[in-house]
């Protein structure tokens, strides 16, 4: 697999660090990882990625998550398309006490396929309680597409849910597809489109 990490591990007092990423083409597949964590105190990292193309499968994944007393970082994409699926997945969740963080997409178009997942929520499956949901929000000039179903989604919800937000430029096609504000508490979930 290959990985690109900064982050700050169990023990570590300091904060994750940063990634920065400029190119014409990024492809995360096969297991690969961009990833800014934190396991302990401090706070999860940056992800700052401009491309012409994105594309995240094949449980590829970018994360800026927390599973510790820290918030999760932030992830900001800006990019001609973004292509997520099979598996591939943006994450900025909490599993710990830290609040999770936030995923801004600034794009031309954005397709969510079957399998691919964009994710800041709280709390794991165990129905462990973890810090507030993040928030997702998305600009696509042109055009959002989600297709197929049994697995696109956008999912943020916590004690306390995050807000999602969609600017879109032209057009909006969803077939099948989840997005899910939840919160263990009705507090604070919103959807805007």
């Amino acid at each position: 697999y290959a990985w690109i990490v900064a982050g700050a591990f169990h023990g570590a007092t300091g904060d994750a660090g940063e990634i920065a990423i400029e190119t014409g083409s990024l492809v995360v597949g096969r297991g690969a990882q961009i990833n800014v964590p934190t396991t302990g105190d401090g706070e999860g990292g940056s992800i700052t990625i401009g491309a012409d193309a994105v594309e995240i499968s094949g449980g590829g994944w970018i994360g800026a998550h927390t599973l510790g007393k820290g918030a999760a970082g932030t992830i900001a994409i800006d990019a001609r398309s973004v292509v997520i699926g099979d598996g591939g997945l943006i994450r900025a969740d909490t599993t710990g006490s830290g609040n999770a963080g936030h995923i801004g997409l600034n794009v031309d178009s954005l397709e969510i396929q079957t399998g691919g997942r964009i994710n800041t929520t709280s709390g794991d499956f165990s129905g462990a309680r973890g810090g507030d949901a993040g928030d997702i929000d998305v600009t696509a000039r042109d055009s959002i597409f989600l297709t197929n179903k049994g697995g696109p989604r956008f999912e943020l919800g916590g004690p306390v849910s995050g807000i999602f937000s969609v600017t879109i430029g032209t057009s909006f096609v969803q077939d099948g597809v989840t997005i899910f504000p939840h919160s263990a508490t009705a507090t604070g979930s919103s959807l805007s489109l």
